[in-house]
């Protein structure tokens, strides 16, 4: 074990340690954030980009009118803004004042699940840009300036909420994943494993998405973020969230997480059955060929690994045994306490 410890992260994080977070670092990344920014500002005249952003009602039509009017707001006007509306439930509607603000609706009778609004934008956004959004998801007023700017720097898939594996076998649990982006906020662009709640890329990439994922299609409410990095990922294109730095909300892809994304009945993570739903669904796309960053790319990994416990959220043992020991350990748990039984003596498990 303590082979394998210094192997994978003794000295790869000693390294990273002197080179990733020095000050001269982070100030350099900030001024190469604010140039990028101010580009995709004044490129295209007054702020207006080619870029479609697609809206999505579910059961939240409270929630969709602060969401417009943080997307009207953006410093970086969108082309086009389109409303999605997944199902038609009693007492859900678009807001009669919000109806005419949306250059196209369209409205499904049944619920299709959340791979629709991804169908919804491949057949009808007319820009080459495209930003999707959770339907509790509201941004801050740079958010679509930040993901452009950085785009224009290395073309990925960009997004609000990153899920980078420790132990991708085991997600959901805890321990078997962390965060990057509004809830765990980072100062620069990360690479990660994939994103949720906003999505930032290529029209021409929703052809991917489709092909070759349809045993992820198939689970309908969930499996559309993991999907979009597997299928980028057989192209060569990476998945990054960009910069959430502590304290500029307005860069931010959510900044109201905690307010829209928690209600009973309606956010799906609070489904019951959404945790062994989303185990089978990961297992499924690694056996489609997906690659985790701890598996194919430790120093993605490792960087990611040393921003996270830098913000006092783990202490680096404690990371490692949450994430790496724990999961290897838990299914012998019974089969060491049989043996641990057998050696004192206790008689239910001695063989007879």
């Amino acid at each position: 074990m303590r082979t394998f410890l210094e192997k994978e992260f003794a000295c790869v994080v000693h390294r990273i340690q002197e080179s990733l977070e020095s000050d001269g670092i982070l100030e350099s990344a900030c001024a190469q954030r604010n140039e990028g920014m101010h580009k995709a500002l004044v490129t295209g005249g007054g702020g207006q980009q080619d870029v479609s952003v697609i809206l999505n009602l579910y059961k939240r039509p409270y929630a969709l009118i602060k969401q417009l009017r943080a997307i009207e707001a953006q410093s970086l006007r969108p082309k086009e803004i389109l409303l999605y509306q997944d199902g038609v439930f009693e007492g859900i509607c678009i807001p009669d004042e919000i109806k005419d603000s949306f250059d196209e609706i369209e409205i499904s009778e049944s619920n299709k699940g959340v791979w629709a609004r991804f169908d919804f934008a491949r057949r009808k956004a007319q820009s080459p840009l495209i930003c999707v959004f959770d339907d509790d998801t509201i941004p801050g007023v740079d958010f679509l300036a930040n993901c452009f700017s950085e785009m224009q720097k290395q073309e990925g898939l960009y997004g609000g909420n990153g899920v980078v594996f420790c132990y991708p076998e085991y997600y959901p649990r805890a321990e078997s994943s962390f965060n990057i982006g509004h809830y765990v906020p980072n100062e620069r662009t990360m690479q990660v494993d994939f994103v949720g709640h906003a999505w930032f890329f290529k029209k021409e990439w929703l052809e991917d998405l489709f092909t070759n994922t349809q045993v992820l299609q198939d689970y309908k409410i969930a499996g559309e973020d993991i999907a979009f990095s597997l299928a980028l990922q057989r192209k060569g294109i990476k998945t990054f969230v960009p910069p959430h730095p502590l304290g500029q909300e307005n860069l931010w892809s959510s900044v109201f997480a905690d307010t829209y994304g928690t209600e009973e009945n309606i956010a799906l993570h609070r489904d019951s059955k959404n945790f062994p739903r989303k185990r089978k669904m990961v297992r499924d796309a690694l056996k489609l060929g997906f690659e985790p960053l701890v598996c194919k790319d430790k120093q993605a990994f490792l960087t990611n690994y040393h921003s996270y416990i830098k913000k006092g959220k783990l202490s680096k043992l404690r990371f490692f045994i949450d994430s790496w020991i724990k999961p290897c350990v838990k299914p012998m748990e019974k089969k060491i306490r049989v043996a641990i039984k057998k050696f004192l003596g206790i008689k239910k498990y001695q063989k007879r």
